[in-house]
């Protein structure tokens, strides 16, 4: 028969357990996020007189992915791994992703080597795709935590943030599961007498919650700084330039000396001119363009938002950013029937034109940059 037990145990003899601290944390911080008009949702009861779960123990003491579970949420979201501690690490990243989380704060406190070390840690992931907009978040959170708390509660607190790929140490799933801004704030160490009765205390808590409050306030209004840009893309050998997907990513565009391959989110697509229109936030920094059957275009946002018209080279036929024997060797495979992927102009028949666009292009590669 199984027995219903915390994930940690009580720490030595000081009836500390971080479980349920980690509740007394976040309960001020959601309460002063609702009180900034931010939606803020939990994966936790956060209600201490919200009723108890079946097992007779309060709904506030249960695991996220108990209380996800029983909040009626898929199976894939609170039942994500093989073991219920995996299952309740990755089912807060995955509930975020589920309701479309812009960012995802999980509140913590930490321990190392009995008390030897103290103080707040701020950790996202290094090498997930989103690392540059978390660490963002997370230098807020280390200034305001510094600030606050040396102003308000002990002149030396120390804080620092850093980045840590997954796989590393812990592995630090919830940061690396969410599509999206992501941090682990480590409020302080339990295991050191002198954090410990700080995270006990309700001043204390009230501090760093807004210290972080604040902190997500911030990094939303910067983000909410919208850029509208627009550009043109053009096919060549088409009257109709409709149908080019537009993607943005947060990361660095590829090196053009090598074979690029598109990243990132489609944002948009051309109309019939060859026109689109999106909104920038400054997480992005590459802006890539795709047509089957064209070369990718990428413009490297950090050089500038002035998008003049783009025009792709064809004859890329079997999609993989080179326009070489292969290409041509499949549209002589295919002269004269009506093979969509060899049918460059569309005009219904693979015939002389397109050999000849495509031959007009040849041993040329993508990305091609924006003029």
């Amino acid at each position: 028969m199984g027995v219903w037990t915390t994930q940690r145990g009580e720490l030595f003899d000081w009836k500390f357990i971080e479980d349920f601290n980690n509740v007394e944390l976040t309960i001020p911080l959601y309460n002063k996020l609702l009180a900034a008009g931010l939606e803020s949702y939990s994966t936790r009861e956060l209600n201490k007189n919200g009723g108890n779960h079946p097992s007779g123990f309060p709904w506030w003491q249960m695991a996220a992915y108990e209380y996800l579970h029983h909040s009626g949420l898929p199976e894939q979201v609170w039942h994500g791994r093989d073991t219920t501690l995996g299952s309740d690490i990755v089912s807060r990243p995955l509930y975020a992703n589920q309701i479309g989380a812009e960012v995802l704060v999980s509140i913590h406190s930490n321990a190392f080597q009995n008390g030897a070390a103290h103080g707040s840690r701020i950790i996202y992931d290094s090498a997930n795709g989103y690392q540059q907009e978390s660490q963002k978040l997370g230098e807020a959170i280390n200034s305001h935590l510094l600030e606050r708390l040396r102003g308000q509660w002990k002149a030396d607190w120390y804080s620092n943030v850093r980045g840590v790929p997954w796989g590393n140490e812990q592995g630090y799933g919830e940061n690396h599961f969410f599509n999206g801004t992501a941090v682990i704030v480590e409020v302080a160490f339990h295991d050191n007498i002198t954090d410990n009765i700080a995270l006990r205390d309700p001043t204390f808590r009230d501090i760093t919650a807004t210290a972080i409050q604040e902190s997500i306030v911030q990094y939303l209004d910067s983000r909410a700084m919208v850029t509208v840009i627009s550009g043109t893309v053009q096919l060549p050998g088409r009257t109709n330039f409709s149908g080019t997907d537009i993607f943005l990513s947060p990361q660095p565009c590829p090196v053009l000396t090598s074979v690029v391959t598109v990243t990132g989110t489609r944002v948009a697509v051309t109309d019939e001119r060859g026109y689109f229109e999106i909104n920038l936030i400054p997480a992005y920094q590459c802006l890539q363009v795709h047509h089957d059957g064209f070369l990718i275009g990428q413009h490297s946002l950090t050089l500038g938002l002035d998008l003049d018209t783009l025009i792709l080279p064809i004859g890329d036929v079997n999609g993989d950013n080179v326009i070489d024997i292969f290409d041509l060797s499949y549209l002589a495979a295919h002269y004269k029937s009506n093979d969509l992927a060899a049918d460059l102009n569309v005009n219904g028949v693979v015939d002389i034109f397109d050999l000849t666009l495509a031959a007009s292009n040849y041993q040329r590669r993508g990305a091609i940059p924006w003029p």
